[in-house]
Parts: structure tokens; C-alpha cells; sequence
């Protein structure tokens, strides 16, 4: 149900702007005006509104996404109908789901790609946990919020797993590139199936493409079931053995061969997440060091002390996730001293996702050494590890080493100081020379440099519809503007990556920094034709755009079985497979033909109005004949050939006498002679007298048992008419003849049933026939 823009649902969720179209529902940025924060409404979309099924299944999202509380998964904050609408409330995540970001920096390095596994597995235990199934995991389900945390979002088909098993039915709507084996097959759905999914991902996310694809979905579906999962190296050789064998574990065909629970699953992230952070940029730091000795020292030597301080290198693209995965792990910690060990924290790193951290920008391919401050102390250490391992070594020896490095290290922190100090006092000299300078000017309103106060550069809005993407960021980013993706549209108008439409409008002002926001094209979608007959139009029409379908040419036809509003028939047939640009065409029934209608009482109507929904009465205009000599409106309806009320055959043709123009008064005659008015006049033939007989034959169509309406009108001068013959004859009596009597010129019309048969002139002045 689409919403406008400024709806308040139940007195506090303002709609403010659409963000996307869900199969169930469509999604708005809201604003919660009691707490006065963003939050996300997700209202059931209008065809379903009256699906009970689909009702169900929506409230079924919200009570099980509602049950579940974790740092990695979309809270809902709300549920609830205002007038007929129903909606879910839940937070509002600012950032972009995980296909988007694999669609433009994938392939991902190994510790961000185990970063972020490392928080969906532990989303997915909390949720197993509390009985839910999420069953559509997949990169577009995933967001990735601008601080690099991970939410699993779309709990729309998850079920309350009740039971140990639920079985997975037509509805199951998975995407068929992530789903398990065993929703391929329709078989049993569990916690398994999210952990074969979660693998699929990560294999996306090592190599930039999905494992299995193909032509159409049973395709595709049949690799799930049946194809080798593709060696990750041959995409990305940077990947090690370990993720390798997790993903490869986490997609087994058979549920008994994968993780038995995604906790498994976690335990393994976890530990190689902390292997691979081994050998990763890190940057220079310095790991506080007790005096050596024989007693105390941790650090054997050089190369230990190296890779110790290498663990630093952890990425942080995810960095809720990470974080929790180091201070849970204590192989990667710093023991400094036995005596009051003192532990330090691992400091994460940024690794990819610059447009998520843009402070943190460090390239996944930089490859180099951990640094370690250069101190006497260091070089030490071996001849102190030595010492050690030495029982005839003397204490006193190991006192005077001690003493040289204690002497070695104050010297070079008190030069480090000195020079610290030397650069705080030039710099502070710097800074006041810039504000003598300089100051005046920011006063006065100019600015440093003339910019403090300049005033927002503006330009025109160009159109970037029917533009790639990537061209259209290039010319904004040369603007100072910046492109956000609002939505992804099916559309078979524009290819896959063309910009569909655009926030602002082409010739509006734009400033730097504004956003704007842009409609891309997914290009068209394909999808198996679904089997709609005998269907409900409405039905059918839903599910087909559904699929992303385009709305199907609507074709109306009478039958006589099948109900009006159901399918008769479709175009393409059902399981052909298609695309969004197919056209489709689907025959619905008007439900059976009427073969009768009933006539209306039209006198007193103007003709011309009649003839506007004669047809729709189900008749045909027939004879129309103006009579001269009534009062009345031009056009108005004084006698019809059909009786009102009477039920005729659809198509029936009805004949109207309208009133005329009214003829001139002739003026009185002059008076004549005598001699003139007693002269004898002729006979004019108007005033002749005489017979005509008519032979009348019975429609070729009749049978023997109908009675038959006979009715001839006589129609003088084009608009006197008069019924001269009215008579009930049965079948048998035709062919008969009828004989009128008359004079002068007139048209003689002939109805069977009230339905005109012919028309003829006759001239009674030439005598009887």
C-alpha cells in the first residue's frame, strides 16, 4: 500500500520518503515523533491486504523478529493498523546492503570477509537460539551501517521454529542463488540451511561472484544439488586454506556433512579471524616494555617480539564484530610480565570499505612489515633470552645488563622529549603568526584566505536518466554532489546499471555537498511463467509482478461456465520461461452471455441521448422518422416500435418517431367566382383510393412451436405513422397475405416479433395490385 508523504501512522510514525518495495510490503524512512528518531515503517503492500494468508504471514515477521535482541540484527521496535493499514515498525539503518558493496569492492581480503561472517554467525546463534530460522540468507539482507556494523535484516519468511523442522512449501522464497540443497529439493528447512547460505555468501564475498549460476533458476537449482563448489584460489589466490575449508564445510550437500549448529561455525571464524590477522598492516606502535631478565622476560626474541606486535594488524571493517572477536580470544594479547601481567588490547584497523570509513583508509592489497620503535632495549632481548638458558650465567651479570639498558633507554626517550618539545614551540609560533595575518580578514567576514564566509557554489541539476552510473558519479563527484542509490527497479525500458529516474529534476539548483537521490535499473528480470488459470484477475495479476512481471494486457470474454473476473486463459503458458520485458496477455471471463434484454421506456428522451448508451442496452438504433405536425422539442422521442418492458433478442434493432420541425401555415386561399367555385374538380391522385397486398414469410430461423407478432406501420409523408396491421400468427399460417388500403404515397414497414424485417414505398394512386 503505498503511503503519501507526510502520513502519520497511529498519531507517530511519519512517512517520510519511500526507500524500497519488499515481496510483502514497501518500505519508508519514518520518523518516530514521540522518541524523535529515524526509524524504518514496513507496510503490508495494498493487494494483500485482503490475502489472510498473506496477513498471517505478515504478522509472523514482526512477532519473530520482535523475540530477538542483538547487536547485530534490525531491532523492531513496533507493530501495529491504522485504518486497514498495517505496519512494522524497526530501526533505521543508514548504510547500504552487503551486495552493494561486493558489487563494487569485492573480491574482499580475508580478514574483512571473516570480519563480517564473524557477526552474521553470531546474529544467526542468537536467532537460532530463540527458535527463529532466518531461511533467505543472502548479501541483500544484509546492511552494512557507515560505522562497518553488520545487521541481518528481513526476517519476512523466517519461522518460529516451534518444532526441530519445518517443511519448506511453494512459499519458500530464498533466494535460488544462496539456498540450501534442501530447499532446492522442498525438503526439511533448519538451522543448517542458513549455515550453507552464510557459506555461499562468504564465497561471494572472497571471490566477487556466486558460485552457481545459470540460465534459469531449476538450473541453478540444480547445482545447489548436484555441482562441485568452484575452487576459490582460481578467483582470488590470496585466500588460505583455512577460510577455504570453512566455506567449503559450511556448503556441504548433506545437512550431517556442515556445521551441526552455526556456535560451530562461530568458533571457527573466530579462531581463524585471529590467524589471519598475522602478517597484516598494522600501524607503528610501541608495546611498553618491562627491564629484561631471566625471570620475567615473555618475548624469547626478535621474531617473536615482531610477530607479537603484528597481531596489531586486525581489521576493522565490521568493527563491533572484530572487536568482540579479539577481547573474547587470548592468543591475541600482549603478556608483558609475569609479576602484575599487564594485558593491551590489540588497536583495530580499517581494512577496505573506505566509503564506510573513510578516516581509516588502507588499501587490502598493502602488503608490509610491523613496526616496532627502535630501542637498545630490543636489542637485548637475545643476549637476555641467552642469559637465561645459561645456570652457570652470574646475577651479576644480569644486573649490569639491566643497568645498560635502563641507561640506553632514559637517553633516548629524554632526546625524544627534547625534540617533542622543539616542535610544540614552533608550531605554536606558526599558529600565531597565521591568526596575526590572517585574522583580520576571518573578523571582517572574508575568511582565511578569502572563503571563511563564500557562500555555497549552486549549478544546475542535469539529467542523469539513461546515464550508467558509474558515468553519472564521475559527473557529479565533479559538481560536488553526491549520487545516493535510493532503489533498484526490474524495468525492461532501460539496460542493468542505467539511472531509471532522479530526486531532483533536471534544470533545478543544486549546492555542493547535496545528495541526490537516483533509481537504478536491475535490467530485466527473468522468471518462470507461473500457472494462473482459473485464478482471480486480481490474483493473477499480483503474482505476476511479483515475479517482475510487467502488467499483463487484460483481454474480456464471455463463457458460459466459468465465473466473470476469473482466467480463461494466459500468454505465455505457464513454466515458459520469460522476463520483465515479456509481454503478457491474459484472457479473463465476462461470465455468460446475456441472450435478452429488456427494452426501456424512452419516450420523452432526446434521441441523441439515447443513442449514447442504446447500445449498452443491448439494441441497435433502427428507423428514425420525424413528425412535423406535435408540439414538443426538436428530437424528443414520441413513439418507439419496441413496448417498454418487452424482452427482445440483444441486437434488436428499435425504431423512433421524434418530433420535427414544425411545417409552415399556408395562407387562406383567395376567393374565386362564382362561376369558378361551381366548376367540378378533378380528382387528384392523393385522393385515389385503392388495395395493395403484402406477402408475408416467416424468418427462416423460426420453428413450429413459436407464435409469431405480425405489425406493419404505414407512414405518411415521412412522419404520420399508423399501426394498420397487429396480429398473432402461428408458424403455420405462413406465408400469408395481408391487404391495406390507402392513398397516395406512403412507406409501408414490416416488424416480426418487434423486429424490423423490410421497408417499401407504395403508391396507392396507380391502383390495386
Amino acid at each position: 500500500m503505498t503511503l503519501a508523504i507526510g502520513t502519520v501512522l497511529s498519531g507517530r510514525y511519519e512517512i517520510i520518503e519511500k526507500i524500497g518495495t519488499g515481496g510483502m510490503a514497501v518500505v519508508y524512512r519514518g520518523k518516530d515523533q514521540k522518541l524523535d528518531r529515524n526509524v524504518t515503517v514496513k507496510v503490508l503492500r495494498e493487494e494483500f491486504v485482503g490475502d489472510e494468508d498473506f496477513k498471517a504471514r505478515f504478522k509472523t515477521e514482526a512477532k519473530a523478529a520482535a523475540k530477538l535482541s542483538h547487536p547485530n540484527i534490525v531491532n523492531v521496535y513496533d507493530v501495529g493498523e491504522d485504518n486497514g493499514i498495517q505496519y512494522i515498525v524497526m530501526e533505521y539503518v543508514h548504510g547500504d546492503t552487503l551486495k552493494q558493496v561486493i558489487v563494487n569492492s569485492a573480491p574482499f581480503d580475508t580478514v574483512v570477509t571473516l570480519s563480517i561472517a564473524v557477526q552474521m554467525a553470531s546474529a544467526l546463534a542468537h536467532a537460532h537460539k530463540n527458535g527463529v530460522i532466518h531461511r533467505d540468507i543472502k548479501p541483500h539482507n544484509i546492511l552494512v551501517s557507515v560505522d562497518g556494523t553488520i545487521k541481518i535484516t528481513d526476517f519476512g519468511i523466517a519461522r518460529a521454529a516451534a518444532v526441530s523442522t519445518v517443511t519448506t512449501t511453494s512459499n519458500a522464497l530464498g533466494s535460488v542463488y544462496y539456498f540450501s540443497p534442501e530447499q532446492a529439493r522442498g525438503g526439511y528447512v533448519d538451522s543448517k540451511s542458513d549455515i550453507y547460505s552464510l557459506g555461499i555468501t562468504m564465497y561471494e564475498m572472497l571471490t566477487g561472484k556466486v558460485p552457481y549460476d545459470g540460465e534459469t533458476a531449476v538450473s541453478i537449482a540444480l547445482k545447489h544439488l548436484n555441482g562441485e563448489l568452484p575452487d576459490i584460489k582460481q578467483f582470488n589466490p590470496n585466500v588460505n586454506d583455512t577460510i577455504q575449508n570453512i566455506v567449503r564445510k559450511a556448503t556441504q550437500k548433506k545437512k550431517d556433512d556442515r556445521y551441526q549448529n552455526v556456535e560451530l561455525l562461530l568458533e571457527d571464524l573466530k579462531k581463524a579471524l585471529s590467524e589471519a590477522s598475522l602478517g597484516y598492516k598494522a600501524s607503528p606502535i610501541v608495546v611498553p616494555m618491562v627491564e629484561p631478565n631471566a625471570e620475567n622476560i615473555e618475548v624469547t626474541s626478535l621474531d617473536e617480539a615482531a610477530a607479537t606486535a603484528a597481531t596489531v594488524g586486525v581489521a576493522m571493517a565490521a568493527e563491533k564484530g572484530v572487536k568482540a572477536a579479539i577481547e573474547e580470544d587470548p592468543e591475541i594479547k600482549v603478556e608483558i610480565s609475569k609479576a602484575g601481567k599487564k594485558e593491551y588490547n590489540i588497536p583495530e584497523r580499517a581494512v577496505g570499505f573506505e566509503k564506510y570509513s573513510k578516516k581509516f583508509k588502507i588499501s587490502k592489497d598493502d602488503e608490509f612489515e610491523p613496526e616496532v620503535v627502535p630501542s637498545k632495549c630490543a636489542e637485548k632481548i637475545n643476549t637476555t633470552n641467552q642469559l637465561s638458558n645459561k645456570s652457570e650465567k652470574k646475577v651479576s651479570d644480569k644486573t649490569r645488563t639491566a643497568k645498560a639498558m635502563e641507561d640506553n633507554d632514559d637517553e633516548y626517550y629524554r632526546n625524544k622529549e627534547r625534540k617533542v618539545t622543539i616542535a610544540a614551540i614552533i608550531t605554536a609560533i606558526v599558529i600565531i603568526i597565521i591568526i596575526s595575518v590572517f585574522g583580520a580578514k576571518f573578523i571582517n567576514g572574508d575568511g582565511v584566505f578569502g572563503i571563511g564566509n563564500k557562500k555555497v557554489e549552486t549549478s544546475n541539476m542535469p539529467d542523469f536518466t539513461g546515464m550508467t552510473l558509474t558515468d553519472a558519479q564521475k559527473q557529479a563527484e565533479d559538481m560536488g554532489i553526491t549520487l545516493n542509490v535510493s532503489e533498484e527497479q526490474y524495468t525492461d525500458e532501460y539496460a542493468e546499471g542505467i539511472i531509471i529516474s532522479q530526486s531532483i529534476a533536471e534544470g533545478q539548483s543544486v549546492g555542493d555537498g547535496d545528495t541526490v537521490d537516483v533509481v537504478v535499473s536491475l535490467g530485466t528480470k527473468s522468471f518462470t511463467m507461473p500457472d494462473v488459470a482459473y485464478e482471480s484477475e486480481a490474483d493473477a495479476v499480483a503474482k505476476i509482478k511479483s515475479l517482475g512481471g510487467k502488467d499483463p494486457i487484460i483481454e474480456y470474454e464471455y463463457d458460459d461456465t466459468v465465473s466473470a473476473g476469473t482466467v480463461l486463459s494466459q500468454s505465455p503458458a505457464a513454466r515458459t520461461e520469460i522476463n520483465s520485458g515479456t509481454k503478457i496477455t491474459l484472457k479473463v471471463s465476462k461470465g455468460p452471455e446475456t441472450t435478452t434484454v429488456t427494452v426501456a421506456d424512452y419516450k420523452g428522451q432526446q434521441l441523441s441521448s439515447v443513442e449514447n448508451h442504446l447500445t449498452s442496452d443491448g439494441l441497435k438504433l433502427g428507423t428514425v422518422t420525424e413528425n412535423n405536425t406535435v408540439d414538443g422539442n426538436k428530437g424528443e422521442i414520441i413513439s418507439q416500435s419496441l413496448t417498454a418492458n418487452q424482452k427482445v433478442d440483444r441486437d434488436t434493432k428499435i425504431d423512433f418517431v421524434v418530433v420535427g420541425e414544425k411545417l409552415k401555415e399556408e395562407e387562406p386561399a383567395e376567393e374565386t367566382t362564382q362561376d369558378a367555385a361551381e366548376t367540378p374538380k378533378k380528382a387528384t391522385s392523393a385522393e385515389t383510393s385503392s388495395s395493395k397486398s403484402f406477402n408475408i414469410a416467416a424468418p427462416e430461423s423460426y420453428t413450429n412451436e413459436k407464435s409469431i407478432s405480425v405489425k406493419m406501420l404505414k407512414i405518411t409523408n415521412g412522419s404520420s405513422v399508423d399501426v394498420v396491421y397487429n396480429e398473432t400468427r402461428a408458424i403455420s399460417d405462413f406465408p400469408f397475405d395481408v391487404t391495406l388500403s390507402g392513398s397516395g404515397q406512403v412507406e409501408i414497414q414490416l416488424y416480426i416479433d418487434n423486429v424490423y424485417q423490410w421497408s417499401q414505398m407504395v403508391d396507392f394512386s396507380e391502383g390495386a395490385n
